[in-house]
């Protein structure tokens, strides 16, 4: 697998999101940044990215309710998201 830029994010159980930028590849990842502000996600992804010419992912979510009725998040695959060099 080649070196990209990912952005994922965690709901957590009282209910906060925090998002996560990480930057994967072959044997490694590493979390460049993370916080609760999405568009700051959105942001440090895209400056990174362009700025090492690596491709964008925003990972999706499908909303799901277990068998308690508690609503959890489930990645479902990835959106490569263009990045205008």
């Amino acid at each position: 697998m080649y070196t990209h830029i990912a952005i994922s994010r965690h709901l957590s159980v009282d209910g906060t999101t925090t998002f996560y930028v990480i930057e994967k590849s072959k044997n490694s990842s590493s979390i460049i940044w993370h916080g609760t502000n999405k568009q700051a996600a959105y942001q440090v992804a895209y400056r990174n990215a362009r700025k090492e010419s690596l491709p964008l992912y925003d990972t999706q979510y499908r909303p799901e309710v277990d068998k308690n009725g508690v609503k959890h998040i489930i990645p479902i695959g990835n959106e490569l998201l263009e990045v205008n060099n």
